[in-house]
């Protein structure tokens, strides 16, 4: 029997181009609440999460979270954080929640 997929309610963009086309895009989109996005060796990703993305990730930091407590592991969890190195390679990434765990454990 076949099995029905849902559709997502994310919305993805894929474009091509240099890391100054990037910022200008990024530019555009300051005014966006909850546009993610990001570069990486020539491509440009854009992102608006929808609501199935924002449910996974609490699910998930509340998983990872509790782990941690029980764990007795400090961390700082820091939300939707921009790691942007432009002397390395160029690269930009917006991680979400706690998916920036390993470069803020205390």
């Amino acid at each position: 029997m076949a099995q029905l997929l849902t559709r997502t309610t994310d919305q993805r963009i894929v474009l091509y181009g240099d890391w100054e086309r990037f910022k200008l895009i990024q530019q555009g989109f300051d005014e966006t609440p909850g546009a993610k996005l990001a570069y990486y060796q020539g491509m440009i990703e854009i992102f608006m999460p929808g609501e199935d993305h924002a449910t996974f990730v609490h699910i998930i930091g509340y998983l990872i979270t509790t782990f941690l407590i029980d764990q007795n592991i400090a961390f700082k969890p820091t939300g939707d954080k921009t790691l942007e190195r432009e002397r390395l390679r160029r690269k930009r990434i917006s991680p979400t929640g706690l998916s920036v765990l390993s470069h803020f454990l205390i």
